[in-house]
């Protein structure tokens, strides 16, 4: 009976010893699992993805509204007879307006798109921005009093035509200060900044590491 007991002993010590080297060597856990999300966050993107990204987001806006500027242009109206200054009257006209400029990006294309891996750095390349209109405040235009010559009096009065022919002279005044190299300077300063943030966003959505710059063409 005691040699029975024994064997039982020496075989349940040897079963324990077996499980023990089983679990060590073969059913260790791995010290680490690699999510779905920390996978997809280390692939790679193409250029081709990353162009694709940029040019949906363009394709949206066609034309995207980057800088405005308020606009004055002064103009004299003068009348009289025989061109003589005891016969003429003036009188100062202040026009306002506001000048809009755009960048069009319906013409951008894969060419436009650089990516460069290494530094996850988006290059896009657009064209300048460019005035797209100039709108007359006609409320706002200020006269000044007449000025008169020795023989004249009352106030300098105009024909329909005279009118018309006035405002599309103060309309071509403002078109002409509205394409004033500095203005067009500010307005690409701030299509630079509209466009990096424009593209920083949608690029985001695919990899917060990208990185944008935008150039002009």
């Amino acid at each position: 009976m005691r040699k029975l007991l024994w064997n039982l002993f020496k075989i349940a010590v040897i079963v324990m010893i077996g499980y023990g080297i089983y679990d060590n060597y073969f059913r260790t856990e791995p010290t680490h699992t690699v999510s779905v999300e920390d996978h997809d966050s280390i692939l790679p993107h193409t250029e081709a993805e990353i162009s694709k990204v940029v040019l949906g987001e363009s394709r949206k806006k066609q034309e995207l509204v980057v800088y405005e500027q308020d606009l004055s242009v002064s103009q004299t109206i003068t009348t009289g007879i025989l061109d003589l200054d005891i016969f003429r009257k003036t009188k100062e006209v202040k026009s306002y307006g506001t000048a809009i400029y755009v960048v069009d990006l319906s013409s951008l294309n894969e060419d436009d798109i650089t990516f460069e891996a290494d530094t996850s750095l988006v290059t896009v390349s657009v064209p300048h921005a460019s005035l797209k209109t100039v709108t007359l405040n006609a409320e706002k235009t200020e006269f000044s009093d007449v000025e008169h010559g020795l023989l004249t009096w009352g106030d300098i009065k105009l024909t329909p035509e005279q009118q018309n022919l006035l405002t599309q002279e103060l309309q071509a005044e403002l078109e002409s200060a509205a394409s004033d190299p500095s203005i067009l300077t500010k307005a690409d300063l701030s299509a630079e900044d509209a466009l990096q943030d424009l593209y920083s966003t949608v690029l985001h959505t695919l990899d917060p590491g990208l990185s944008v710059r935008v150039t002009f063409r």
